[in-house]
Order: structure tokens, then C-alpha cells, then sequence
């Protein structure tokens, strides 16, 4: 019975197994029949010509074409992704164990496993109705042999005795259904005391024998509803149980001479009733059904689970993944940026893991195995880095001028995109620096300037960025970096800038800190050192080397998205911007690498402005409003070039460190003007500025203000050579005067117009 029906349930597995080929294979003949359409479409017949060719008829196609046709159809076919790969193998293999798991269990929860089995049953009593029968038969008269018929009776006596203590309430078989009630065929002719010595002596249950020998062992089957003897002690008859938890086995005794395979007369048929009791085995069975349906809940909820857990470890869980992205990017679109730095970070532990196990030799090789034999990323994951490389490709296209513009786009649903927002108004600091000399510097090195002019971007960006700048646009040889007042949300929840003065003093003590560090590296930077080298450069300019011009100026901007449909740039509009350009254009005219806008220098913290020199005070194109210029006197060629330093190539240690020294920049127990005394290179540059040079400058530039140009020439003339170098200040103020004659003009009111862009 149970290895018929484990059977059947394999049928069943094989069954689906075949279908699910079949559907493979229907697929397959689909493909086949539609690639054989396109072939018979592409035969080059003219309209109308196929029409009257059977299709059995049409010309068969080269064997070697058809071959290259089916490689063709193979190639053309979607490959299976690694992802559904993956999961199919997952779920092939959850199937099969859920399906071993079901057949092993079988035998488990089977009632039959652990109850009677009904054949022992019905042997014992077909034995007894044997010997009941050949008794009544011998006994029919004629009686032929007495001591025959008394073996018989003998066997089917001490038989039944003997039956009745193996399968009674406690006897020797020690199976839980019992036999309660027995119907005899007729009396037994044996007394209460035989049947007690024989029980004993047999270790028969007293009790299930005390009744045998009683007249009503034998009853006429009309007389009683279960006419027969209970074999308990508490009585039971059939009538107590209910039809499921009794058993049957009934065999009829005839009192009449038959012959072999002629049935008896029923009016002379008795008969020979067995009742087992199984309760015990119904309780049992039920047990196990419970027990079954609860191990196929679990068995379900597991598999569920675990290929709930397939799909969303491999599906799902990257998806919801990228959805938490994409809505961190549409949130905040320069935290793209950073999502690319967090995926370093986990590469970088990784690796650092990697680099622990490598002390243990056989480890390390195993992991070299595993990685090479995992190399291939799922599509899932892929998706993922393309959607943070996609972030922070905008982020570092638009930069922090373009975040709204990101912003706003990704807020919409409709899918388009419409770069054309409005822009905002904000208070910032820029910053504009230019490469010297950069047109001779692109004839010369040609394919090799995008390297040149990326190395010294590295070190522009870099430092601006350690300074809590941003950079905005790179055009060619310029740079334009910006310093946006930090901002906050409103009660409104939108968002202000702040205007403390602190904060504000701090910011524009950086973004001149990160000009003057950034004219101190590229003198030191060992990779733009090798440029001094270059022979073609040092014949078109002697001497050469990278310089650079910054200019600084503070105000107001329009931040939004510059262009069309067709190009965008998220930049700044405003006169300000235009200020910073021309503030560096002039420090050619005045020969110094660094200006500086009075706004600015009115809010840097006092100690810083202690380091500025004023140097003039002028007008601008489209201005009537007189602006001082300022200077920080430094000679970056004063500085060694430092020696090759191997950069980390991981983002996340080198942004952990960038954030690091952001942190230290806006610590309140740091000084950003403390740098000017405990800088070292900065202490070297500026070692040659004493404060009688900048005492006789001041005096010096107070006489050109006042209009007394002929004192003025006279301090001028010794500060231009105090430095043991010319004065390029200096320099050009007397240059200026000397246009004069070293008169100031009637109306003069203490400032110029700045006559170069």
C-alpha cells in the first residue's frame, strides 16, 4: 500500500516534468515555424509569383545556408539573463527538496506505518472458520471418524483461545486495536476451569476468556442485535463503537455437506463474527492527519519563504534599493556623489578583509577562487552602480548649481525634462584663476594639454573642495569655483542662507586659504614639476613653469540653468562673476598672482585682513563705485617639489579624508587665519615679507591716495626693490604716475579706472 502510493506520487512528479518539456518544446516549434516563415518570405519572389506553389513544393534550401540560418536564429535569441538564471537554479533546487522532503514524510505521517495491518486479521480467522468448518462437517452425519472431528474441534477451540490472548485488550501481540467481541459459530465444549488452566499456562488475559464457555457464546443470529461474547473487561459490544472505529471480519460456517466450490444454503450458514476495536488506531490516524496537515503548512511556509527570499535577494531587495536611491538623488541630487563613495567603502573593507586572510596562505587562494568564479555581477547589481554612476555624473555635471535643476526633474512623473527653471538668488563668494601662459602650453603638448590641464584641475578641485568650496565651470584655461553661504530650512521649510558673521568671516577666510594652498601645491605638485622638464616648453618660454592668476569677489548671483533644449550648463549670472574675472585678468597688470575685492576683504575675520596689502583703488567697466584691490604677498617658487606620493585609488579612504579635514576646517576650536602662522609652507613663502616692507607700502599707497605722488614716488621707489625682488605693486603705481609726471590731476579723488578686463 504505501509503495503504491509513494508511486503514484512519483507518476505525478514525472508528469509535470513532461509538461513542463512539452511547453519547452511547443516554444521551440513556434520559433522554428516562424523562422521558416521568414525564410519562405525572403526567397526574393515577385508579388503574386508563390501563390500558386504548394508549400510542399518550394524549393529546398541549401543544407549549408540552413545552417548558418539556424546559428543565425540561435544568436538572435535573448540570452537567459544571470539574474533568472540564478533564480531558476534557486528554484529547481527548493522544488526538489521540497518534493524529498514530501516523499520522505510520507511514510511519517501513515497511519498504516504504525497501525494493524487488516491481513493478520483475516488469516487468523480464516484459519478458525477452516477448523469451524471441517468440524461441522465431520460432525454431519454419517460421522465417518469422531477422533477427525474431534481434532478439529480441538484446533478450532484452543485456536480461538489462542487468538483471543494474542489479539485481545493486553495481550501478546501489543497492537494498539483490540479485539472486543467475538460471534461463534457454535459453543465451545470445553469448561470454565480448561479455559482458565489454559489461559494461564498461555499467559491469556484472564478477563478476555471468562466468558467463553457461558450457553451465549453461541446465540441464533435473530435472538440479540450482536449476538456473542465480549472479549474486554469492561464489556464492550459493537454497539458502544462507532462505525469507523470498528473492524469487521466475518466468515460464514456451514452446517450442511458441500461440495469444493458450491456455496452453502444460507439457512444453514453460521456465523463466525470478529469485532476489533480500533480507536486507538482512528485516534492515531487522526493524530497523524493533524500532524500531516501541519508539517505541509510549515513545509509550504518554508519553501514560500525561501523562494520569496530568492527573489528578493535577487530581485526585489536590489529594486527597493534603487527606488531608496533614486529618491536620496531627487531629494538631494549631489548625494550621488557620495553613493558612489559608500559602494567604495564597501570595496574598500572588502579588501581589507581580503588583505587579513592572505596571512593564511590556503584561505587567501580560496577566496581567489570564489572571487574569480563569482566575477560576473548580476544584472541587478549592475543596474544599481549605472544608476549611482548616472547620479553622480549629474552631480558632476551640474555641480552644486544644478541641484535644483536635477531636483525638479526627477520630482515630475511625465518623463520629459525641462531644464528651463527659474533661477535663485544667493550670496556667495567667487573665485576665478586662469593658466598662464596656456595658449603656447596647447601648441606645444597638443593631445597631451586634456592631461595637463586635468592634473592642475586635480589640485584646483581638490583644495577648493577641502575648503568647503565648489567647483562651477571649467572653461579651458579658467576656472570659476564659488563659496555658497551655507543654507537651512525656514519655518516654510524653505531654503535660507545664513547670515551670521561668524560663519560668514570663516567662509571667506577658506576660500582665500584655498588660493593661496593652491599656488603653494602646484609649485610643490612632483607631476607638474616634469612640465619644467619639457624642452619644447623651456625653448618657447625659458624658465618655464605652471602659473596661475586667482581673483576673489563676494555678492549676490543668479543660480539656475544657462542654455537651451540642446545644452545646459547650471551656472551663475550676475556682475559679481564677471568681477572675479576681471579681478584675475588684473593681476597681470599689477604682478601679483592674487586679488582681492574690498567687499571681501571688509569680511574677512581682523586677523586675516591683517596679512592683506592694499595695492589700489579702482573702477570697473560698468562701475562708478571706487573698489580697493588687495593682495596676499606670497612666493610659492620658494617651495622644493615634494616627492611622488602614491594616492590611494580608493574613493571612499580619500573622501573619508576629505570630510575629515572639512570637519577640522568648521571646528570652533579652529582658526583659519592660525594656518598663516603654523602652515609650513606657507611660513616659507611669506618669509621674505617684513613688516617695514608693509609698513613703508602703506605709507608709500597713502601718499598716492592723498594725490601727493612725488612723496609717493619716493617710498614707491624704495619698496620696489625692498623684497630683493621687484615689487610688482609698486611697480605699477609709478607707472601709472609717471604717466602724470608724477602730478596728481586736478580732480583727483584718490582712485583710477582699471583700463583692462
Amino acid at each position: 500500500g504505501r509503495a503504491g502510493r509513494a508511486g503514484s506520487k512519483a507518476g505525478r512528479i514525472v508528469r509535470i516534468v513532461r509538461i513542463v518539456r512539452l511547453i519547452r518544446i511547443a516554444k521551440l516549434y513556434k520559433h522554428t515555424v516562424e523562422q521558416q516563415g521568414l525564410e519562405h518570405d525572403n526567397m526574393n519572389l515577385l508579388p503574386g509569383d508563390g501563390l500558386d506553389i504548394p508549400d510542399g513544393e518550394l524549393p529546398d534550401l541549401d543544407p549549408a545556408i540552413a545552417a548558418e540560418q539556424e546559428d543565425e536564429s540561435d544568436q538572435n535569441l535573448e540570452p537567459e539573463s544571470r539574474v533568472g538564471k540564478k533564480l531558476s537554479e534557486l528554484t529547481t533546487k527548493r522544488v526538489i527538496i521540497l518534493v524529498l522532503v514530501m516523499l520522505f514524510s510520507v511514510p511519517v505521517f501513515d497511519d498504516s506505518t504504525y497501525s494493524n495491518d487488516p491481513e493478520q486479521w483475516q488469516y487468523g480467522m480464516t484459519m478458525l472458520a477452516r477448523y469451524a468448518n471441517e468440524y461441522r462437517q465431520q460432525m454431519l452425519p454419517p460421522i465417518d471418524d469422531k477422533n477427525e472431528a474431534s481434532k478439529w474441534l480441538h484446533a478450532f477451540q484452543f485456536g480461538m483461545l489462542d487468538y483471543i490472548g494474542y489479539y485481545c485488550e493486553g495481550g501478546s501481540s501489543g497492537m494498539s486495536d483490540v479485539l472486543t467481541f467475538v460471534q461463534l459459530p457454535f459453543s465451545l465444549e470445553l469448561t470454565q476451569d480448561e479455559i482458565n488452566e489454559y489461559s494461564t499456562r498461555n499467559a491469556i488475559p484472564q478477563a478476555a476468556v471468562r466468558n467463553m464457555a457461558k450457553p451465549d457464546a453461541y446465540l441464533a443470529p435473530d435472538s440479540l442485535d450482536y449476538p456473542g461474547v465480549a472479549i474486554n473487561p469492561g464489556g464492550m459490544t459493537p454497539a458502544n463503537l462507532r462505525t469507523t472505529e470498528t473492524h469487521v471480519e466475518s466468515h460464514p460456517v456451514c452446517d450442511e455437506t458441500t461440495v469444493s466450490g458450491q456455496e452453502c444454503p444460507p439457512e444453514k450458514s453460521k456465523s463466525f463474527i470478529a469485532y476489533i476495536d480500533k480507536r486507538a488506531s482512528t485516534k492515531l490516524g487522526a493524530a497523524l492527519n493533524l500532524g500531516r496537515t501541519v508539517f505541509i503548512c510549515i513545509v509550504l511556509a518554508l519553501g514560500a519563504m525561501f523562494f520569496s527570499k530568492d527573489a528578493n535577494d535577487l530581485v526585489l531587495n536590489p529594486i527597493e534599493r534603487m527606488i531608496a536611491k533614486v529618491e536620496k538623488i531627487r531629494d538631494n541630487p549631489l548625494v550621488a556623489a557620495k553613493m558612489g563613495e559608500e559602494d567604495a567603502k564597501a570595496e574598500f573593507e572588502k579588501e581589507e578583509m581580503e588583505r587579513m586572510r592572505k596571512n593564511g596562505g590556503g584561505a587567501a587562494k580560496k577566496d581567489e577562487t570564489k572571487k574569480k568564479a563569482g566575477s560576473d555581477p548580476y544584472e541587478t547589481v549592475i543596474l544599481e552602480k549605472t544608476i549611482i554612476k548616472i547620479g553622480g555624473l549629474l552631480a558632476l555635471g551640474f555641480g552644486e548649481a544644478g541641484g535644483e535643476i536635477i531636483a525638479n526633474n526627477m520630482k515630475t512623473a511625465d518623463g520629459g525634462l525641462n531644464a528651463m527653471v527659474e533661477g535663485r538668488k544667493i550670496q556667495a563668494i567667487f573665485g576665478f584663476c586662469d593658466i598662464r601662459q596656456f595658449t603656447d602650453a596647447t601648441e606645444i603638448l597638443r593631445e597631451k594639454v586634456m592631461v595637463f590641464v586635468n592634473q592642475i584641475a586635480s589640485i584646483v578641485h581638490g583644495i577648493v573642495d577641502q575648503f568647503s568650496g565648489s567647483a562651477n565651470k571649467n572653461i579651458g584655461d579658467a576656472f570659476l569655483l564659488v563659496w555658497k553661504f551655507p543654507e537651512r530650512l525656514d519655518e516654510n521649510g524653505e531654503k535660507v542662507q545664513i547670515t551670521d558673521v561668524q560663519v560668514v568671516s570663516k567662509m571667506a577666510d577658506m576660500s582665500l586659504m584655498a588660493f593661496i594652498k593652491i599656488q603653494l601645491q602646484i609649485n610643490k605638485s612632483a607631476i607638474l614639476a616634469e612640465y619644467r622638464d619639457n624642452k619644447e616648453l623651456c625653448d618657447r618660454i625659458p624658465n618655464y613653469r605652471v602659473k596661475m592668476g586667482f581673483g576673489l569677489h563676494v555678492g549676490w548671483a543668479i543660480e539656475g540653468a544657462i542654455g537651451s533644449e540642446f545644452k545646459v550648463d547650471a551656472s551663475y549670472l550676475s556682475p559679481n562673476v564677471n568681477m572675479a574675472s576681471r579681478l584675475e585678468a588684473a593681476t597681470k597688470q599689477y604682478g601679483v598672482p592674487l586679488l582681492i575685492s574690498g567687499p571681501l576683504h571688509d569680511i574677512f575675520t581682523p586677523q586675516t585682513q591683517t596679512y592683506c596689502r592694499q595695492i589700489d583703488r579702482v573702477t570697473v567697466k560698468g562701475s562708478k563705485i571706487p573698489m580697493p584691490m588687495y593682495t596676499v604677498d606670497t612666493n610659492a617658487n620658494k617651495l622644493r617639489v615634494e616627492a611622488k606620493k602614491e594616492v590611494s585609488k580608493n574613493r571612499y579612504k580619500l573622501r573619508r579624508l576629505r570630510e575629515t579635514q572639512k570637519a577640522k576646517m568648521w571646528s570652533s576650536r579652529f582658526s583659519v587665519y592660525s594656518m598663516f602662522e603654523s602652515d609650513p609652507d606657507l611660513l616659507l613663502a611669506r618669509e621674505h615679507i617684513t613688516e617695514q616692507f608693509m609698513n613703508t607700502f602703506r605709507r608709500g599707497y597713502a601718499n598716492y591716495e592723498a594725490g601727493e605722488w612725488l612723496v609717493a614716488k619716493d617710498i614707491l621707489t624704495k619698496t620696489q626693490k625692498m623684497l630683493g625682488e621687484e615689487d610688482g605693486p609698486s611697480t605699477t603705481l609709478l607707472h601709472f604716475m609717471a604717466e602724470y609726471n608724477f602730478q596728481a590731476p586736478e580732480k583727483w579723488a584718490g582712485f583710477r579706472e582699471l583700463t583692462e578686463k
